[in-house]
């Protein structure tokens, strides 16, 4: 349906739109309509449509609205090469303070000692256990619950000594099935990183 706009009307939606500037969609809520009607009476009129994001026709931008003024130069020209910081920034040639220290050297058997058959058995057995059950907060979701060892199974490894899977079979704390707790994700995190405790 096509809306007809009386020469009042016509007169209002023009000066509007030019001489106070609005924009259509403010000119199309001060009249109660869409933007399109306006648009084609203008068009009628031989108005140009200003574009989206353009500034008014005839009007300067306003570049304290965006922060700077025109000609003005920004902080950091000329300085392409030059550090502010040169303390603070990693040099070419300099060898990095934790190059060739490892953190923990069994990571990478643990990881092993994990993913092997015994390892998944092991947690087969604690899920079972304790039902799915985080044993801190009671939450059930399974895609949630880990198993988690009461005594840390890097401490294990450490204290044992042991260093090959062969000796990790024969080791009957790694495998204690008491030795495991049920927790969801965010129990264990809290365990792990927070001090809480798992021996319930």
């Amino acid at each position: 349906m096509e809306i007809i706009f009386s020469k009042e009307q016509t007169q209002n939606i023009i000066d509007l739109y030019i001489n106070k500037k609005m924009s259509l969609k403010n000119v199309g809520k001060q009249l109660n309509c869409s933007c399109n009607p306006i648009t084609a009476l203008l068009k009628d009129n031989n108005i140009p449509i200003r574009k989206r994001g353009e500034t008014f026709i005839g009007v300067s931008k306003n570049y304290k609205t965006v922060g700077y003024e025109k000609g003005h130069k920004t902080w950091n020209k000329n300085l392409k090469g030059i550090h502010l910081s040169p303390t603070s920034e990693f040099k070419k040639g300099l060898v990095p303070w934790n190059k060739g220290i490892i953190f923990n050297p069994n990571r990478d058997f643990i990881k092993k000692l994990r993913s092997c058959e015994e390892g998944l058995k092991w947690r087969v057995a604690v899920y079972n256990k304790y039902k799915n059950i985080c044993q801190l907060c009671g939450h059930s979701n399974k895609k949630n619950i880990v198993a988690h060892h009461i005594y840390r199974l890097k401490e294990i490894v450490d204290d044992n000594n042991i260093t090959t899977m062969d000796d990790a079979y024969v080791c009957d704390i790694l495998w204690d099935v008491n030795n495991g707790v049920t927790l969801c994700r965010e129990c264990h995190k809290v365990v792990h990183y927070g001090g809480g405790d798992a021996k319930k």
